[in-house]
């Protein structure tokens, strides 16, 4: 195998002088980079990592103990791992079962290898010899859930007894003091001991029904049988400090026949450990520990970090909505989008018919279909549909008319609790008067392979094609740069035929493709002052820019659907990038293997996304105004935003981005608070008579404009000025205005 030694005395140059080439630290356009560069495909060599992080004393190898890969400790390594991906830092896993000889001998073996940093949920509070040698030798240490005496070192903690507290304090009225149980382990854990302190604190716990048990086994039932035998009937609430004491006592229940609610410590996964019946959890974000204790290790290891304490407070409990239930069986009639997410949404109200007297049945139309009916409807004087489905761009038409009933009236609180701030300002501005309900919501996004975005040689020849290393794109200059890299007819290396595709067959999608860059160059439709300036310079360079993307595209692909969009390219491997809106990303759809797994995902250029979204309103001359509302109470739930999300819809609520789970399954929601606080908005183009044009007319000028431009070679300029004059003839002629 070839060393860097002898890369070195076939280019001829120093060991130093390779490392800088490998290292970006030399010109591409010079000598010595191209006899490296030849060298190194030459002896096809490869860098040997391991030997460079120990010669820098960094094995980029960091321990994690735990006790159990059982609930909630796997989402705690789960956490950490999705930090460590990104950083390339490889955890070594052990369990030490709570054994504290074994943790000891654990421990030093992570010693013994060099590791980078150690994360541990400690089997006792007082600390060992080899703690006190890891603290001395200032390996970074991050202790989670539970506390070292003693050691100063990083802690991912949860407030705990605020946790109990808060639970034992809703039982007040449903149950005495006394028919409530405490079940925790002996004074090992500093967790159990906060547990125990909230359940005091809360005026509801007893000192006396408090049990402490050394094992979650054999002692455990034997004590929670004996209490459960002695009490007779008179336990109602068992309240556990881990889901394995609360298997135990529902085991206990069931064998002597009791009807016992029982609530456990446990994680906030989506597998809501209901397999049990009567056995409740009370969540904690585990993964989001795991992730912080990633995050405090590589800043602690890349950048001496001062050492910290994190605790993950209470999360407020989930909110679960009942269906108004009607006299007699009420049928919702909804139009609305054919699309995924409305399939979804679809198959989630069969709920509403179990727990109700509501049937709700979808018309589920094509985009331009859904807007010539939303206009029929508008017209009729009957009620043809009590709920709509409304594009964003087409709120100010259907909001400015007496078509949409005011939801504040009936949903005011909910529609301000339950939307963060970002969405609920993307859309009031179309929506003064409160008509509507956000039920899809997006931003456009980059969805890159990132495989070969890391990959080393990948980065060194882009390096050596065009100076400056592979990258995220910062511009669109640096996009069509990486995506002519990746385009096999201009780089025969290139894993893909094309760096990216577009949806050229669409004039609205094309409009999506349009904008950000419009934006980025400052290119407008009217200036400020309102005249149409369409053929200025901002917008000749996002043409340019668009028609330049092109020439790097996988040509004449058809969609099923719009929802399928460019997505269905970058998972087969047919393209290195692709940019589009991120809820239409849906890799589950695919029976066979996609690479969504290979995927990264980054904003776009300039951070200057079209903001998209659907909303659903109701009719005003709907019989079932009362219906309607509580059916979309029920919809936006926490508990239903977040069903709806996870089975690929895209409800924007409070209760679905703040779900660590969901985060780490679509990573573009990271990117949703700034990407609405930075997003651009079409401009408003004002009539004669003083109205505004419907922007959908404006976006179908652009429309036309942009497939003349990707397929004929007319000039940019002609293009832009040809549609100007058709903007200016709307305003003189107050066109398709509201």
């Amino acid at each position: 195998m070839a060393t860097i030694k002898d890369v070195a005395k076939l280019a001829g140059v120093s060991i130093a002088t390779v490392s800088n080439v490998l290292n970006g630290k030399v010109s591409a356009e010079s000598e010595k980079y191209r006899l490296v560069q030849e060298a190194v495909r030459e002896l096809n060599y490869r860098p040997n990592y391991n030997a460079q992080n120990l010669k820098k004393g960094k094995t980029k190898l960091i321990g994690v103990l735990l006790p159990e890969l059982e609930s909630p400790y796997q989402d705690i390594y789960f956490g950490m791992c999705k930090i460590f991906e990104g950083k390339q830092y490889y955890p070594i896993l052990k369990l030490t079962g709570n054994d504290y000889l074994l943790e000891q001998d654990m421990l030093q073996s992570y010693l013994d290898m060099g590791v980078s940093g150690i994360i541990a949920v400690p089997a006792r509070p007082q600390a060992s010899s080899v703690y006190k040698e890891i603290e001395k030798r200032k390996i970074p240490l991050v202790v989670v859930e539970r506390r070292l005496e003693g050691i100063d070192c990083n802690y991912v903690v949860f407030d705990n007894a605020t946790l109990i507290r808060h639970q034992v304090q809703e039982f007040q009225g449903k149950w005495k003091p006394e028919e409530i149980l405490l079940l925790h382990r002996k004074g090992y854990y500093t967790s159990d001991e906060d547990f125990r302190r909230g359940f005091l604190q809360s005026g509801q716990g007893m000192e006396e029904n408090i049990i402490a048990v050394s094992s979650e086994c054999d002692e455990s039932f034997k004590k929670v049988y004996e209490q459960f035998v002695a009490r007779k009937d008179g336990i109602r609430c068992v309240l556990t400090s881990t889901l394995g004491l609360a298997r135990v006592t529902y085991e206990v229940a069931e064998m002597l026949k009791q009807e016992v609610q029982i609530y456990a410590l446990a994680d906030d996964g989506w597998n809501m450990h209901n397999v049990y019946k009567n056995i409740h959890t009370i969540k904690r974000d585990m993964i989001m520990a795991g992730m912080k204790a990633g995050q405090m290790i590589a800043e602690q290891e890349e950048h001496q970090g001062d050492i910290q304490t994190f605790y993950l407070k209470r999360k407020p409990p989930e909110k679960k909505t009942e269906v108004y239930v009607s006299d007699s069986k009420k049928e919702l009639k909804v139009l609305a989008l054919d699309s995924e997410a409305t399939d979804v949404l679809e198959k989630l109200s069969v709920a509403v018919d179990a727990g109700s007297n509501l049937h709700v049945t979808y018309d589920k139309k094509s985009y331009a279909e859904l807007k010539e009916a939303l206009d029929r409807e508008m017209a009729s004087p009957v009620c043809n549909y009590d709920i709509v489905m409304i594009d964003k761009p087409w709120l100010p038409h259907y909001t400015s008319q007496e078509f949409l009933y005011e939801l504040r009236r009936d949903l005011g609180q909910d529609m301000l609790k339950q939307y963060p701030e970002v969405i609920r300002k993307s859309f009031s501005p179309y929506d003064k008067r409160r008509c509507v309900l956000p039920v899809i919501s997006s931003i456009q996004a980059i969805y890159y392979r990132k495989d070969w975005f890391e990959d080393l040689d990948t980065k060194a020849a882009f390096q050596g094609q065009y100076g400056v290393p592979l990258a995220l794109p910062r511009s669109w200059k640096e996009y069509n740069m990486i995506c002519e890299f990746f385009t096999r007819e201009f780089n025969p290396d290139s894993p893909f035929e094309y760096g990216t595709t577009i949806n050229s067959a669409d004039k609205l999608s094309l409009v999506s493709e349009f904008y950000p860059r419009q934006w980025a160059f400052n290119g407008t439709v009217v200036d400020r002052w309102g005249d149409v300036v369409l053929s200025q310079d901002g917008n000749v360079r996002a043409l340019n820019n668009l028609r330049e993307t092109y020439r790097f595209c996988k040509r004449e692909t058809q969609y099923e659907t719009m929802d399928d969009e460019m997505f269905s390219a970058i998972l087969h491997g047919e393209v290195a990038m692709v940019m589009g809106y991120a809820s239409h990303y849906n890799p589950q759809k695919y029976k066979e293997q996609t690479c969504a797994h290979l995927l990264g995902v980054t904003r776009v250029p300039k951070g200057k996304s079209m903001l998209g979204g659907y909303c659903m309103g109701i009719n005003n001359k709907s019989h079932n105004i009362r219906e309607a509302c509580e059916y979309l109470r029920w919809m936006i739930s926490d508990e239903m935003s977040i069903a709806n999300m996870r089975m690929n819809g895209c409800i924007p609520t409070y209760a679905v981005y703040n779900h660590t789970g969901l985060r780490l399954k679509y990573p573009w929601m990271d990117l949703v608070s700034q990407s609405f606080a930075n997003g651009g908005s079409r401009d408003k183009v004002i009539a004669a008579d003083g109205k505004q044009i419907l922007p959908e007319a404006v976006d179908n000028v652009l429309g036309e404009m942009l497939i003349e431009a990707l397929n004929s070679n007319r000039e940019t300029e002609e293009l832009l000025s040809e549609a100007e004059e058709k903007v200016l003839k709307m305003i003189e002629n107050s066109f398709e205005t509201f």
